[in-house]
């Protein structure tokens, strides 16, 4: 929504006692009702007129303005607005001053509960009664979609995140090896308990309208007081569980088992519905949340070629079954997919860390060294390597003139004239880290031949790999600078994460779709339809179209409280900014 350069005909006109002067501490509080004479912000007017006029930051003011006369919700317009300067990216200061408006809002906020008012989805807002359905109606979805870090970051969004995500503070008690160790053996004896009481309801569930509510209960409060296993932080501590215990099995196998074996062992066949599990897990999630998480490509990798293995072990003993001599390709693409399978698993295992204040930084540099610096870094090496590639091979590749020829390759330990362009590349490599001897390159052209490799180590050993170490330096500055804010934000993406689906990970999802069905088909054969019994949801909601988890209103409020205490915060904003200027 950019404002393409119009700005508001009549300015914003605030008459003296239209509006309370109240201080913002005298807003309502978690149990009380709204004032009687403010205005209802849903009965919502017309923006005024418009004309054209340049970019400004008086334009954005005017707009500011006309959305809270007309009833509108601020902080939803100037995320939207920050969002269309930063696509243009032709309006670097207007960007930082919208910014330094919506954190300026955020700070009006004196408790809790005015945070979450201005921080609720709440379906009578205005606002977005006409919002396209492809743009998160959520504030902390909305940022999180734009990848606003500062706002993620700001005090009151994190105050109500933590609530949401682990109301009793366990996993900040880790200042001390012991407490990590206390809670290491708690959070593994809660999870004996969990794999035990949770598997049987998810048995029995689908078949009893009460439990299927029993699941679901919760009270409307500020803090998430359902049962341990709806709380985000739960829920991704019991993923972690499940991903180590199938990570030692496969490790397991990989150490004491051989893909030569002539049988199929136990741990295969948990490994390969656990894979299964995983890659419909994975689908359900979608395309667009798999592509963007490195932590699910790792799955979804480890997952197919384990069950590459799998195949490749079942072809393996139906061979050995029938010609008792089965090929050695097989056991070996065994092998090759095992090892790529137990490798990405075990890297999983880093994503514990992304919740880690101290450690959750140090992932996002890597992650930025590799897709940003490196991948740019390498496709300049991939370049010159050609480039090397092909002068080398012209000038020591063995040439024949009637009969007589000049025969390069007796002096290197390497045929120019067989292995081509990509055995050329390949040797260059192993030149470069000071594997084999350069020497050849005088003996045999020692004009041309020399010039070349001088060349070739000046570019590629000197000039390029300083530039990729100058370029991580460079990338590990900029995150260490932000090293909170990029902390934050990827634990609020793991939070928004668990906190949009169920506590069912692979392989016990398959557990889930298979009962889950079964229940509902009985439901419809013995009572003719589901209606009046509740029926299991299958399929989980995707992350993306989903809101960021549902909120729980104060006791005594309602939606109506949370639109009239944001108005109030809204007109003590306009006030303070108007007397500031």
């Amino acid at each position: 929504m950019i404002l393409k350069a119009r700005a508001v005909a009549l300015p914003y006109q605030h008459e003296q006692g239209s509006h309370k002067k109240q201080d913002v501490e005298d807003l309502p509080g978690a149990g009380e009702g709204p004032q009687d004479d403010e205005r209802d912000p849903s009965m919502a007017a017309p923006l005024p007129a418009l004309v054209d006029e340049g970019l400004s930051e008086e334009l954005l003011w005017k707009v500011v303005k006309a959305c809270n006369s007309g009833g509108y919700n601020i902080l939803l317009i100037l995320l939207r607005i920050r969002a269309s300067l930063s696509e243009v990216a032709c309006f670097p200061e207007l960007e930082t001053y919208t910014q330094v408006l919506i954190n300026d809002l955020l700070d009006k906020c004196k408790t809790k509960e005015q945070a979450q008012a201005m921080l609720s989805p709440i379906t009578d807002d205005p606002t977005v009664k006409d919002w396209p359905q492809s743009i998160p109606t959520d504030p902390m979805m909305l940022a999180l979609e734009q990848g606003n870090k500062q706002f993620i970051a700001h005090k009151h969004v994190q105050a109500l995140l933590v609530d949401k995500f682990d109301p009793m503070g366990s996993y900040e008690y880790s200042s001390k090896p012991s407490t990590v160790l206390f809670w290491a053996v708690s959070a593994l004896l809660i999870y004996m308990w969990w794999a035990i009481t949770f598997t049987w309801l998810l048995v029995l569930r689908p078949f009893s309208n009460f439990l299927i509510r029993f699941s679901e209960k919760g009270s409307k409060k500020n803090v998430d007081t359902r049962f341990p296993w709806h709380l985000p932080y739960n829920k991704w501590l019991a993923s972690y569980m499940t991903l180590l215990i199938m990570t030692t099995l496969l490790s397991n196998l990989v150490l004491h088992s051989s893909p030569a074996h002539h049988s199929l062992k136990a741990e295969e066949i948990v490994l390969i519905v656990w894979a299964v599990g995983t890659l419909m897990d994975k689908a359900l999630e979608g395309l667009y949340a798999c592509l963007a998480s490195g932590l699910h490509l790792l799955d979804i990798t480890s997952a197919l070629f384990y069950v590459g293995f799998f195949v490749a072990r079942v072809s393996y003993i139906t061979q050995q079954e029938e010609v008792h001599v089965p090929p050695l390709g097989v056991v070996t693409r065994a092998s090759d997919m095992l090892a790529v399978s137990v490798c990405c698993s075990v890297l999983r295992l880093l994503g514990v860390f992304v919740i880690s204040p101290s450690f959750g930084p140090l992932l996002v540099m890597i992650k930025r060294m590799l897709l940003v610096d490196f991948a740019k870094f390498f496709t300049i090496l991939v370049v010159d390597f050609i480039a090397f590639g092909l002068a080398m091979v012209s000038l020591f590749k063995p040439l024949c003139v009637d009969g007589a020829c000049e025969a390069y390759d007796l002096y290197w330990d390497y045929s120019w004239q067989n292995d081509g362009l990509g055995g050329a590349i390949v040797h260059l490599l192993f030149q470069l880290f000071g594997v084999g001897s350069s020497q050849e390159a005088w003996a045999q052209k020692p004009v041309t031949g020399a010039i070349f490799f001088i060349i070739f180590i000046v570019i590629v050993g000197l000039l390029l790999l300083n530039l990729l170490i100058a370029m991580f330096s460079a990338s590990y500055t900029t995150v260490l600078e932000t090293s909170d804010q990029e902390y934050k934000f990827n634990r609020a993406l793991v939070i928004r994460e668990f906190g949009a689906r169920e506590a069912i990970y692979p392989p016990l999802n398959l557990l889930h779709l298979v009962f889950g069905f079964i229940g509902n088909s009985l439901r419809k054969a013995v009572f003719h339809g589901d209606k009046g019994l509740k029926t299991v949801k299958l399929v989980q909601t995707s992350n993306r179209s989903s809101k960021f988890f549902a909120w729980y209103f104060p006791e005594g409020a309602d939606e109506k409280w949370f639109l009239q205490c944001r108005s109030i915060l809204f007109q003590k904003f306009i006030l303070a900014k108007d007397s500031g200027h």
